[in-house]
Protein backbone atom coordinates (compact mmCIF):
# COMPACT_ATOMS: atom_id res chain seq x y z
CA UNK A 1 0.00 0.00 0.00
CA UNK A 2 1.48 3.81 -1.18
CA UNK A 3 1.43 6.04 1.81
CA UNK A 4 -1.45 8.92 1.22
CA UNK A 5 -0.03 12.20 1.51
CA UNK A 6 0.20 13.78 5.09
CA UNK A 7 -1.54 11.24 6.57
CA UNK A 8 -0.12 10.06 10.25
CA UNK A 9 -2.95 7.39 10.53
CA UNK A 10 -6.26 5.97 9.60
CA UNK A 11 -8.15 4.32 11.73
CA UNK A 12 -11.93 2.98 10.76
CA UNK A 13 -13.71 0.89 13.64
CA UNK A 14 -16.44 -0.78 12.18
CA UNK A 15 -19.41 -1.63 14.16
CA UNK A 16 -20.93 -5.40 15.35
CA UNK A 17 -23.80 -4.34 13.38
CA UNK A 18 -24.12 -3.34 9.67
CA UNK A 19 -26.95 -1.44 10.33
CA UNK A 20 -24.99 0.95 12.15
CA UNK A 21 -22.05 3.44 10.98
CA UNK A 22 -18.41 2.77 11.42
CA UNK A 23 -15.99 5.27 13.03
CA UNK A 24 -13.36 6.71 11.48
CA UNK A 25 -10.64 8.70 12.89
CA UNK A 26 -8.19 10.19 10.95
CA UNK A 27 -4.85 12.17 11.60
CA UNK A 28 -2.51 14.53 9.84
CA UNK A 29 1.15 15.34 10.08
CA UNK A 30 0.03 19.56 9.53
CA UNK A 31 -2.24 18.51 12.68
CA UNK A 32 -5.74 18.17 11.26
CA UNK A 33 -7.66 15.61 13.08
CA UNK A 34 -11.10 13.84 11.91
CA UNK A 35 -13.85 12.24 13.18
CA UNK A 36 -15.99 11.25 10.82
CA UNK A 37 -18.69 8.41 10.65
CA UNK A 38 -19.90 6.23 7.19
CA UNK A 39 -20.83 3.22 6.25
CA UNK A 40 -19.04 0.48 7.34
CA UNK A 41 -17.68 -0.01 3.17
CA UNK A 42 -17.89 2.73 1.05
CA UNK A 43 -20.85 5.18 -0.59
CA UNK A 44 -19.30 8.78 -0.01
CA UNK A 45 -22.82 9.56 0.31
CA UNK A 46 -23.02 8.49 3.66
CA UNK A 47 -20.13 10.14 5.00
CA UNK A 48 -20.60 12.57 7.93
CA UNK A 49 -18.27 14.24 9.40
CA UNK A 50 -18.44 14.83 13.22
CA UNK A 51 -15.45 16.98 14.26
CA UNK A 52 -12.72 18.20 12.76
CA UNK A 53 -9.49 21.23 14.29
CA UNK A 54 -6.07 21.56 13.81
CA UNK A 55 -3.98 20.62 16.97
CA UNK A 56 -1.33 24.01 16.89
CA UNK A 57 0.30 22.58 20.05
CA UNK A 58 3.81 21.53 19.02
CA UNK A 59 4.44 19.69 22.15
CA UNK A 60 0.90 17.81 21.62
CA UNK A 61 1.76 16.94 17.95
CA UNK A 62 5.61 15.45 18.75
CA UNK A 63 3.65 13.18 21.72
CA UNK A 64 1.61 12.02 18.60
CA UNK A 65 4.00 11.38 16.09
CA UNK A 66 6.02 9.32 18.92
CA UNK A 67 2.71 7.17 19.66
CA UNK A 68 2.30 6.68 15.79
CA UNK A 69 6.12 5.58 15.53
CA UNK A 70 5.62 3.51 18.39
CA UNK A 71 2.82 1.72 16.99
CA UNK A 72 4.79 1.36 13.61
CA UNK A 73 7.44 -0.59 15.38
CA UNK A 74 5.06 -2.68 17.38
CA UNK A 75 3.77 -4.28 14.26
CA UNK A 76 6.97 -4.19 12.34
CA UNK A 77 6.14 -7.94 12.55
CA UNK A 78 2.68 -8.29 12.11
CA UNK A 79 0.68 -9.73 8.94
CA UNK A 80 -2.02 -7.18 7.88
CA UNK A 81 -4.65 -9.96 8.55
CA UNK A 82 -5.11 -10.18 12.11
CA UNK A 83 -8.73 -11.38 12.51
CA UNK A 84 -9.68 -14.22 15.27
CA UNK A 85 -11.62 -17.06 13.88
CA UNK A 86 -15.29 -16.95 15.27
CA UNK A 87 -14.61 -13.47 17.06
CA UNK A 88 -18.29 -11.78 15.61
CA UNK A 89 -17.88 -8.42 17.22
CA UNK A 90 -16.29 -5.41 16.52
CA UNK A 91 -13.12 -4.94 13.68
CA UNK A 92 -10.79 -2.30 13.32
CA UNK A 93 -8.71 -1.55 9.34
CA UNK A 94 -6.08 0.21 10.19
CA UNK A 95 -3.51 2.49 7.77
CA UNK A 96 -0.51 3.42 9.68
CA UNK A 97 3.15 4.27 7.99
CA UNK A 98 2.05 2.56 4.74
CA UNK A 99 1.20 -0.66 5.69
CA UNK A 100 -2.45 -2.19 6.14
CA UNK A 101 -4.03 -4.05 9.58
CA UNK A 102 -7.46 -5.59 10.03
CA UNK A 103 -8.33 -7.19 12.80
CA UNK A 104 -10.63 -7.76 15.73
CA UNK A 105 -11.35 -4.68 17.89
CA UNK A 106 -11.22 -5.84 21.37
CA UNK A 107 -9.15 -6.27 24.16
CA UNK A 108 -7.71 -9.68 25.02
CA UNK A 109 -6.00 -11.26 27.20
CA UNK A 110 -3.24 -13.10 25.92
CA UNK A 111 -2.54 -15.64 28.57
CA UNK A 112 -6.16 -16.25 29.15
CA UNK A 113 -6.80 -16.59 25.54
CA UNK A 114 -3.87 -18.99 25.31
CA UNK A 115 -4.94 -21.31 28.17
CA UNK A 116 -8.37 -21.08 27.07
CA UNK A 117 -7.39 -22.10 23.13
CA UNK A 118 -4.48 -24.73 24.29
CA UNK A 119 -3.15 -25.87 22.06
CA UNK A 120 -3.24 -22.42 20.77
CA UNK A 121 -0.68 -21.71 17.22
CA UNK A 122 1.98 -19.35 18.33
CA UNK A 123 0.60 -17.17 14.94
CA UNK A 124 -2.62 -17.05 16.44
CA UNK A 125 -1.61 -15.63 20.17
CA UNK A 126 0.11 -13.16 17.89
CA UNK A 127 -2.00 -11.84 16.46
CA UNK A 128 -4.41 -11.43 19.70
CA UNK A 129 -1.28 -9.19 21.07
CA UNK A 130 -0.90 -7.29 17.78
CA UNK A 131 -4.71 -5.89 18.19
CA UNK A 132 -3.66 -5.44 21.80
CA UNK A 133 -1.04 -2.87 20.90
CA UNK A 134 -4.14 -1.33 18.18
CA UNK A 135 -6.55 -0.63 21.29
CA UNK A 136 -3.62 0.78 23.36
CA UNK A 137 -2.60 3.10 20.66
CA UNK A 138 -6.65 4.20 20.39
CA UNK A 139 -7.12 4.52 23.88
CA UNK A 140 -3.48 6.62 24.50
CA UNK A 141 -5.08 8.43 21.48
CA UNK A 142 -7.90 9.61 22.51
CA UNK A 143 -6.61 10.93 26.36
CA UNK A 144 -4.57 12.83 23.74
CA UNK A 145 -6.69 14.84 21.62
CA UNK A 146 -10.34 14.25 23.67
CA UNK A 147 -12.02 16.34 25.86
CA UNK A 148 -10.82 20.15 27.31
CA UNK A 149 -6.82 18.74 26.72
CA UNK A 150 -7.49 19.84 22.97
CA UNK A 151 -5.62 22.96 21.80
CA UNK A 152 -6.39 23.89 18.47
CA UNK A 153 -8.78 25.68 15.91
CA UNK A 154 -11.76 24.33 13.89
CA UNK A 155 -11.03 23.22 10.25
CA UNK A 156 -13.53 24.57 8.60
CA UNK A 157 -13.09 23.06 4.80
CA UNK A 158 -11.48 19.48 5.47
CA UNK A 159 -9.70 18.37 1.97
CA UNK A 160 -8.72 15.96 3.30
CA UNK A 161 -11.34 13.89 5.02
CA UNK A 162 -12.07 12.42 1.41
CA UNK A 163 -9.38 9.55 1.39
CA UNK A 164 -10.02 6.01 0.27
CA UNK A 165 -11.05 4.55 4.09
CA UNK A 166 -8.89 1.93 5.82
CA UNK A 167 -11.26 -0.91 4.33
CA UNK A 168 -11.55 0.51 1.07
CA UNK A 169 -7.84 0.30 0.71
CA UNK A 170 -7.26 -3.29 2.29
CA UNK A 171 -9.44 -4.77 -0.15
CA UNK A 172 -7.04 -3.37 -2.86
CA UNK A 173 -4.58 -5.04 -0.80
CA UNK A 174 -6.32 -8.34 -0.85
CA UNK A 175 -7.08 -7.94 -4.55
CA UNK A 176 -3.17 -6.63 -5.23
CA UNK A 177 -1.39 -9.10 -2.83
CA UNK A 178 -4.18 -12.28 -1.87
CA UNK A 179 -5.74 -13.03 -5.16
CA UNK A 180 -3.60 -15.58 -7.23
CA UNK A 181 -2.70 -12.80 -9.70
CA UNK A 182 -6.25 -12.24 -11.21
CA UNK A 183 -5.11 -8.60 -11.80
CA UNK A 184 -1.46 -7.69 -12.20
CA UNK A 185 0.01 -5.44 -10.40
CA UNK A 186 0.65 -2.44 -12.51
CA UNK A 187 3.20 0.17 -11.89
CA UNK A 188 2.18 3.02 -14.27
CA UNK A 189 -0.91 4.67 -16.43
CA UNK A 190 0.50 3.16 -19.58
CA UNK A 191 0.19 -0.57 -18.35
CA UNK A 192 -2.73 -0.04 -16.87
CA UNK A 193 -4.49 0.62 -19.51
CA UNK A 194 -2.68 -1.73 -21.66
CA UNK A 195 -3.94 -4.61 -19.04
CA UNK A 196 -7.47 -3.08 -18.92
CA UNK A 197 -7.07 -3.83 -23.09
CA UNK A 198 -6.45 -7.86 -22.23
CA UNK A 199 -9.27 -7.87 -19.43
CA UNK A 200 -11.77 -6.13 -21.64
CA UNK A 201 -11.32 -8.91 -24.29
CA UNK A 202 -11.25 -6.46 -27.22
CA UNK A 203 -11.63 -7.90 -30.49
CA UNK A 204 -8.35 -9.92 -31.90
CA UNK A 205 -8.37 -7.29 -35.00
CA UNK A 206 -8.50 -4.24 -32.28
CA UNK A 207 -4.50 -3.79 -33.24
CA UNK A 208 -2.61 -1.44 -34.89
CA UNK A 209 -3.69 1.82 -35.87
CA UNK A 210 -7.31 1.87 -33.84
CA UNK A 211 -5.39 0.38 -30.92
CA UNK A 212 -3.11 3.51 -30.54
CA UNK A 213 -5.96 5.87 -31.09
CA UNK A 214 -8.36 4.38 -28.52
CA UNK A 215 -4.86 4.11 -26.22
CA UNK A 216 -4.84 7.93 -26.74
CA UNK A 217 -7.81 8.89 -26.45
CA UNK A 218 -7.70 7.02 -22.94
CA UNK A 219 -4.71 8.19 -21.71
CA UNK A 220 -5.48 11.85 -22.62
CA UNK A 221 -9.28 11.60 -20.96
CA UNK A 222 -9.90 8.95 -17.92
CA UNK A 223 -8.76 11.28 -15.52
CA UNK A 224 -9.92 14.41 -16.56
CA UNK A 225 -13.02 12.95 -16.91
CA UNK A 226 -13.47 11.94 -13.84
CA UNK A 227 -11.91 14.56 -11.44
CA UNK A 228 -13.80 17.01 -13.47
CA UNK A 229 -17.19 15.14 -13.05
CA UNK A 230 -19.48 16.90 -10.14
CA UNK A 231 -21.88 14.10 -9.79
CA UNK A 232 -22.88 10.67 -10.80
CA UNK A 233 -25.24 12.31 -13.58
CA UNK A 234 -22.35 14.28 -14.95
CA UNK A 235 -19.87 11.06 -14.57
CA UNK A 236 -22.23 9.07 -15.96
CA UNK A 237 -22.55 11.48 -19.29
CA UNK A 238 -18.99 11.76 -19.91
CA UNK A 239 -18.27 8.12 -19.62
CA UNK A 240 -21.23 7.69 -22.47
CA UNK A 241 -19.85 10.18 -24.60
CA UNK A 242 -16.10 8.57 -24.67
CA UNK A 243 -17.86 5.46 -25.42
CA UNK A 244 -19.02 6.94 -28.48
CA UNK A 245 -15.68 8.29 -29.63
CA UNK A 246 -13.81 4.83 -29.06
CA UNK A 247 -16.52 3.45 -30.92
CA UNK A 248 -15.36 5.31 -34.22
CA UNK A 249 -12.52 2.99 -33.80
CA UNK A 250 -14.10 0.04 -34.75
CA UNK A 251 -15.23 -1.40 -31.32
CA UNK A 252 -18.83 -1.55 -29.83
CA UNK A 253 -20.19 0.24 -26.80
CA UNK A 254 -19.98 -2.70 -24.57
CA UNK A 255 -16.50 -3.43 -25.87
CA UNK A 256 -15.28 0.43 -25.50
CA UNK A 257 -17.15 0.62 -21.64
CA UNK A 258 -15.26 -2.61 -20.78
CA UNK A 259 -12.04 -0.76 -21.70
CA UNK A 260 -13.14 2.19 -19.94
CA UNK A 261 -14.37 0.61 -16.99
CA UNK A 262 -11.33 -1.68 -16.46
CA UNK A 263 -9.12 1.04 -17.11
CA UNK A 264 -10.57 2.78 -14.29
CA UNK A 265 -10.05 -0.15 -12.16
CA UNK A 266 -6.32 -0.33 -12.77
CA UNK A 267 -5.60 2.39 -12.12
CA UNK A 268 -7.88 2.52 -9.03
CA UNK A 269 -5.25 -0.70 -8.10
CA UNK A 270 -2.35 2.16 -9.05
CA UNK A 271 -3.14 3.97 -5.53
CA UNK A 272 -2.10 7.63 -6.82
CA UNK A 273 -4.75 9.32 -9.23
CA UNK A 274 -7.66 8.22 -7.88
CA UNK A 275 -7.79 8.38 -4.06
CA UNK A 276 -11.35 9.46 -3.01
CA UNK A 277 -14.19 8.25 -2.30
CA UNK A 278 -16.20 10.36 -3.65
CA UNK A 279 -14.46 9.54 -7.27
CA UNK A 280 -14.65 6.02 -6.71
CA UNK A 281 -18.33 6.15 -6.32
CA UNK A 282 -19.27 7.04 -9.63
CA UNK A 283 -16.88 4.19 -11.33
CA UNK A 284 -18.95 1.64 -12.98
CA UNK A 285 -18.77 -2.28 -12.26
CA UNK A 286 -17.31 -3.91 -15.26
CA UNK A 287 -19.73 -5.70 -17.13
CA UNK A 288 -19.12 -8.04 -20.39
CA UNK A 289 -20.99 -8.55 -23.36
CA UNK A 290 -21.88 -12.09 -22.06
CA UNK A 291 -23.18 -10.91 -18.91
CA UNK A 292 -25.44 -8.32 -20.46
CA UNK A 293 -27.22 -11.02 -22.48
CA UNK A 294 -27.17 -13.51 -19.97
CA UNK A 295 -29.03 -11.22 -17.83
CA UNK A 296 -31.02 -8.88 -20.88
CA UNK A 297 -30.43 -11.07 -23.72
CA UNK A 298 -28.88 -8.26 -25.46
CA UNK A 299 -25.15 -6.92 -25.08
CA UNK A 300 -25.51 -3.69 -26.61
CA UNK A 301 -25.46 0.22 -24.96
CA UNK A 302 -29.08 -0.31 -23.24
CA UNK A 303 -28.16 -3.03 -21.47
CA UNK A 304 -25.02 -1.81 -20.30
CA UNK A 305 -26.80 1.03 -18.99
CA UNK A 306 -29.68 -1.06 -17.95
CA UNK A 307 -27.33 -3.05 -15.49
CA UNK A 308 -25.61 0.15 -14.05
CA UNK A 309 -28.82 1.51 -12.95
CA UNK A 310 -30.14 -1.26 -11.52
CA UNK A 311 -27.26 -2.59 -9.95
CA UNK A 312 -26.26 0.69 -8.44
CA UNK A 313 -29.67 0.58 -6.91
CA UNK A 314 -29.03 -2.90 -5.01
CA UNK A 315 -25.34 -1.69 -4.23
CA UNK A 316 -26.61 1.36 -2.61
CA UNK A 317 -29.13 -0.66 -0.36
CA UNK A 318 -25.94 -2.90 1.22
CA UNK A 319 -23.66 0.19 1.29
CA UNK A 320 -20.84 -0.20 -1.44
CA UNK A 321 -19.90 1.51 -4.45
CA UNK A 322 -19.99 -0.58 -7.49
CA UNK A 323 -16.50 -1.01 -8.30
CA UNK A 324 -15.95 -2.12 -4.67
CA UNK A 325 -18.81 -4.95 -5.07
CA UNK A 326 -17.04 -6.36 -8.26
CA UNK A 327 -13.86 -6.64 -6.91
CA UNK A 328 -14.56 -7.56 -3.78
CA UNK A 329 -17.30 -10.56 -5.72
CA UNK A 330 -13.73 -11.38 -7.63
CA UNK A 331 -11.94 -11.77 -4.50
CA UNK A 332 -14.50 -13.77 -2.41
CA UNK A 333 -14.74 -15.99 -5.83
CA UNK A 334 -11.20 -16.67 -5.46
CA UNK A 335 -11.34 -17.18 -1.85
CA UNK A 336 -14.34 -19.03 -1.40
CA UNK A 337 -13.82 -20.20 2.11
CA UNK A 338 -13.25 -16.94 3.88
CA UNK A 339 -13.66 -14.44 1.59
CA UNK A 340 -12.20 -10.66 2.54
CA UNK A 341 -13.68 -10.08 6.07
CA UNK A 342 -14.19 -6.51 5.85
CA UNK A 343 -17.55 -6.13 3.27
CA UNK A 344 -20.47 -7.44 2.50
CA UNK A 345 -20.32 -9.21 -1.31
Amino acid sequence: MKLFKDELFSLQIDPTSKNDPALLLSMYSNGDFLVETASPFSMNDKRTLLNCFTILDKTLLASISSLVTKLGEDLKDAPSNLLIEGYTGSQYTLSILGHLYNGDYAYTDVPSFARHNAPCPTEVVNRVKYSNFVLKFGNEFSSLVVGKSIKGKPLENPVEEDYLKPVSRFLLFLIKEESNGIYKIVTSKEEALKEAAKKALLPQEFVGANFNKGFSLLAQNLLPLLHSSKDQASFDTSHSSLCHELMTYSLSYVEAASWIDFSYLYLLLLEEDIVNEKEVNFLHSPASSSLLTDLYKGGNEDSYLTYQKEGREEWSKMDISPIYFYLESIYNASHPKEGTGVGVA
